[in-house]
């Protein structure tokens, strides 16, 4: 029985070598998403580009990090990530937009599979408004 994630994680300074050698870790024909967090090292318009090539019929979500965490532990300068399985994983990536100038939940924010109620719950918190 395969499992219900695979995971990944890369060393190779060529942008495309370590979506390469990623795409080797986490490919899986049962896959409904690869996530993955790469460092601001690589270009990441040629890692994306590379990503939408090598894994056509699934969605990938991504970005840079200060440092990756993969099967080979904390690592910087790498490119690290996991595929989920269409049978233990339902998901329905969506955008965000203007990141960067929102300060609080509001009622733009995606009201889809109880995230709304979610992030409400998060905003609503002592602690997370707290320091």
């Amino acid at each position: 029985m395969m499992r219900a994630t695979s995971r990944g994680q890369s060393v190779a300074s060529d942008p495309r070598q370590a979506v390469t050698e990623f795409h080797a870790a986490v490919a899986r024909p049962d896959a409904s998403l690869v996530m993955f967090f790469c460092s601001p090292e690589y270009e990441f318009d040629v890692v994306a580009d590379e990503m939408r090539r090598q894994f056509q019929e699934v969605d990938v979500v991504g970005c840079t990090t200060a440092g990756e965490i993969g099967p080979s532990g904390y690592l910087e300068h790498s490119l690290s990530g996991v595929s989920f399985s269409k049978q233990d994983f339902s998901v329905a990536p969506a955008g965000l937009d203007d990141l960067i100038n929102r300060r609080s939940v509001d009622s733009q924010t995606p009201q889809f599979l109880g995230v709304e109620t979610g992030l409400r719950q998060l905003k609503d918190s002592p602690t997370a408004t707290e320091g």
